[in-house]
């Protein structure tokens, strides 16, 4: 079986900039699932774990929001990558973005939105590189909430793959993922971005507590990256 590759795409992390950069190296029939405008099939994870358990696939690289843990039930072997951001900015970035797309409401009232709460807000990064492959059942909407356990389990996944970085760290992220696999990214993209609102101090304090668990994950990323440790607000660590 050929090399392929998984790329771990959380949320509002930088992903979409570097998926258009693995448009350069791989065909679009190389790719699942393939470049589109249909944006659920990205979030489909059963469909996902179809395509990764197959022996005779043309696809070399499955990159979506499709949790880390569909390696361990796909077949052959998987190289495996992912890109984290500060927990506080990734889920103001979230926020921001869905503002955009819906301007009747705020982000305060976006945030209380139990579904969007459990789908985007809630240790997003840790739910997905941390769910058991039992407990994946429809990726980024299975109904898990995270805990200590997926904690364990996503600070294990991060020593466990090839190539890790954070958004903050953009450019030398991609260029040991081009060390690393023998790729060529070309120039470096940044899409997908959201706009910028005032947010409140109290909706940025309930995000710090909400989101812990991202924190601790994300501290843990930078020290395995040797990258220097920033307090819950972003800010370097005397």
């Amino acid at each position: 079986m050929t090399e392929r590759w998984f790329f771990a795409h959380l949320m509002k992390t930088g992903g979409t900039s570097l998926f258009f950069m693995l448009q350069r190296q791989f065909a679009r029939s190389e790719i699942f699932p393939p470049p589109a405008k249909d944006d659920m099939i990205s979030v489909d994870a059963k469909a996902a774990l179809e395509e990764m358990k197959r022996t005779d696939s043309s696809r070399k690289i499955v990159s979506g929001h499709f949790p880390l843990s569909c390696v361990e039930e796909g077949a052959g072997q998987w190289r495996t990558f992912t890109l984290l951001r500060h927990p506080l900015d990734r889920v103001l970035s979230a926020l921001r973005r869905q503002s955009d797309r819906d301007p009747n409401e705020t982000v305060e009232s976006i945030y209380n939105n139990p579904l969007r709460f459990h789908l985007l807000f809630d240790n997003h990064m840790v739910k997905m590189l941390g769910v058991a492959p039992h407990e994946i059942d429809v990726g980024l909407f299975s109904p898990v909430r995270p805990e200590q356990r997926h904690l364990d389990r996503a600070l294990a996944a991060l020593e466990r793959c090839d190539v890790i970085g954070v958004q903050e760290d953009f450019d030398p992220f991609c260029t040991r993922l081009e060390n690393a696999f023998g790729w060529d990214l070309g120039e470096r993209l940044g899409v997908n971005r959201a706009g910028e609102y005032d947010v409140s101090d109290e909706l940025i304090e309930r995000i710090r507590v909400d989101n812990k668990l991202d924190f601790e994950l994300y501290s843990h990323a930078l020290k395995l990256l040797g990258l220097p440790a920033v307090d819950d607000l972003g800010r370097p660590v005397a």
